[in-house]
């Protein structure tokens, strides 16, 4: 056989197999030979009719299953002697070939060629918040909060803090918002008996502010801004309320003391809860930080490699993407409708972060490669032995399991690009950068608008 290889852009190949008569007549000889063996002819016993007979009577079927093997067999020719690492074949036709033989055009998609970048000493930095004495008390107010009494004010009217049994309706531009919002969204538009704390940026940015003073009865037009950040239709535009106040609440904060300690871990002090309220947070910082240090060293080693990947790859890992992102918000409690209301918007960030799934995972894999990590048996036993107790079955079960689906290579190659990450991070200057909550929350939100606007 003879190959001919084209190579094409975004990783693609045309190959060319050219199987010379002799070699096509040979396959027709072994399939006569194979029909023969079974063939029923009037006339004559199961077995027994002579080639000449099976050749003529079987010629169409014996020349198509002479073409599939002569296919398969040049398949495996470009698989082994093509020169390419061949991922997926994605087109096969076959023509007559030269002088009377067959010819086999192949489509196949290619692994790109990937060029290292330096990947020792990535520079990146990570947020950690701060544990300080005063954040651990902020925390432990929310707490005191959460055990507060309600008491109803009479005597005066609503000041900041306070918590005001509201009814409103609003509108933009003078038409209703129940007529401009989808029903996700209709909290927006109206509501009765709602318990609204006078606090900065609660329910809309200086919304509750505008009612400090009001009296229990009275009705007030108060008007603020959708955050243009937000998902609603309104987003960016003014809407205009009327609110009238039915009722003033005022929290009773119990004391934090021993006493209240007690309410929330029985048989502990305050200076228990103090501590395990830092041990508790303090963790949750080590966690968020070693999360960050995965994210921005496979940032850091992306945004320096350049070669395209595959876009069969691409498209296989955006519909991944997709299934995770509706399963998740299904399970969340989000309404298919509302999923479909924004496909457009799922589909751009599913995308955007598989093309970069996969070229993480070429370059993950060539570190791999060049610093020979490879999954110990121990490693693969390890992870055997969570899927077999996570579907509560035994070992040998999952273990077999995994080796008659051919998920066992996989399970070894996700053990490799774990490794491969860890190397990265062991090898990286991190710079790590004490933060306080409102700095953390900040720096966030930043964070996903750059993200938004590269999606």
């Amino acid at each position: 056989m003879n190959l001919t290889i084209d190579n094409q852009p975004n990783c693609k190949a045309i190959v060319t197999v050219e199987v010379p008569q002799e070699t096509f007549q040979t396959m027709e000889g072994k399939m006569a030979q194979s029909f023969s063996r079974n063939a029923k002819v009037a006339g004559f016993r199961p077995g027994k009719a002579p080639l000449s007979v099976i050749t003529k009577r079987y010629a169409s079927e014996i020349k198509s299953r002479a073409v599939e093997e002569v296919a398969n067999e040049a398949l495996r020719e470009v698989y082994t002697k093509s020169g390419l690492e061949v991922l997926s074949v994605d087109e096969g036709k076959n023509e007559d070939g030269l002088e009377g033989g067959r010819r086999f055009i192949f489509t196949v998609t290619v692994r790109p060629e990937v060029v290292l970048p330096e990947y020792k000493g990535l520079k990146i930095e990570v947020q950690e918040l701060d544990v300080t004495e005063e954040f651990i008390s902020q925390v432990i107010e929310r707490q005191r909060e959460s055990l507060a009494d309600m008491g109803d004010v009479t005597d005066r009217p609503a000041r900041e803090g306070d918590i005001c049994v509201v009814d409103y309706s609003g509108a933009v531009d003078g038409q209703a918002i129940k007529e401009l919002v989808q029903e996700r969204d209709s909290f927006l538009a109206e509501n009765t008996g709602f318990l609204l704390k006078i606090a900065p940026d609660n329910f809309l940015p200086g919304f509750t502010e505008q009612l400090v003073g009001a009296a229990i009865g009275e009705t007030r037009t108060v008007r603020a801004t959708v955050p243009t950040e937000s998902e609603s239709a309104l987003a960016g535009k003014e809407a205009e309320y009327q609110v009238t106040v039915t009722g003033i609440k005022e929290q009773q904060l119990p004391e934090v003391n021993d006493d209240f300690a007690a309410k929330l871990m029985p048989g502990k002090t305050l200076a228990d809860l103090r501590t395990f309220v830092r041990e508790r947070v303090e963790a949750d910082a080590k966690r968020s930080v070693e999360q960050q240090k995965r994210v921005n060293v496979l940032a850091a080693l992306s945004a320096t490699a350049n070669f395209v990947v595959p876009e069969k790859l691409v498209a296989q890992a955006t519909q991944r993407r997709i299934d995770e992102l509706v399963q998740t918000n299904l399970k969340q409690g989000v309404s298919r409708d509302i999923l479909q209301e924004n496909e457009e918007a799922i589909v751009g960030a599913a995308g955007h972060q598989a093309e970069s799934d996969v070229k993480q995972e070429f370059l993950l894999l060539e570190i791999a490669k060049a610093e020979k990590l490879q999954p110990t048996n121990e490693e693969v036993a390890a992870q055997v032995s969570y899927l077999a107790e996570r579907n509560n079955m035994n070992f040998q079960k999952a273990l077999k399991n995994l080796q008659k689906n051919g998920q066992l290579d996989n399970l070894r190659t996700g053990i490799v690009l774990e490794k491969s990450v860890n190397f990265l991070i062991e090898h990286a200057e991190v710079t790590v950068k004490k933060m306080t909550s409102d700095e953390l929350k900040k720096a966030e939100e930043e964070q996903q608008k750059a993200a938004e606007g590269q999606a």
